[in-house]
């Protein structure tokens, strides 16, 4: 990363039937470890909501941020950092399995303990200064799509509320033209 105030960079992550994705981003004088996914493993894992509109229910989920701290500090938490992403590489790799196995793989990414593996240590010092939007659940069969445009509603759209313009809403209205 470098001196520029808003940077992040977006890894694939998740199982053989559910794409997840984390986002390692710098905001200023802070790093965070950001997971979008409105899916499978949202329902535990994220802080959530239930929504009511013309009589249909659903829920929308924040963000789960897993790992947060002064990126002064990014130095002292690589070594516990690169554990992290080996192990989402490992997972990455890894096919098959059941549900149980998927549900293990998915508490991995979200950095919990889980049979015998155990969460990586990394500080959350931020976690509850999420000002993150909610997002509305997925669809059967549209993680790929729905957890990216997540990540790319937030690039657009400015986290830290520093700027009033929604680029993000303009570019869908103006889709919309078409």
């Amino acid at each position: 990363f470098s001196s520029v105030p808003h940077q992040e960079i977006c890894f694939p992550c998740g199982t053989d039937g559910h794409a997840i994705y984390l986002y390692f981003m710098k905001i200023e004088d802070r790093f965070i470890l950001r997971i979008d996914n409105v899916g499978q493993g949202a329902e535990e894992n994220h802080d959530k909501r239930e929504v009511t509109e013309s009589n249909n229910k659903y829920f929308e989920y924040r963000p789960c941020v897993v790992a947060s701290f002064d990126f002064s500090e990014l130095e002292t938490n690589k070594v516990n950092l690169l554990s992290y992403l080996q192990r989402l590489c490992s997972i990455r790799k890894e096919t098959g399995g059941n549900q149980y196995r998927n549900n293990h793989k998915i508490s991995l990414i979200y950095n919990k303990a889980s049979g015998d593996d155990k969460a990586v240590d990394l500080p959350n010092r931020f976690k509850d200064d999420n000002d993150w939007e909610y997002q509305k659940a997925q669809a059967s069969d549209t993680c790929v799509y729905k957890n990216y445009v997540i990540g790319m509603s937030y690039r657009f759209y400015d986290p830290i509320k520093t700027n009033p313009m929604n680029l993000f809403d303009w570019i869908l209205e103006e889709e919309k033209k078409h």
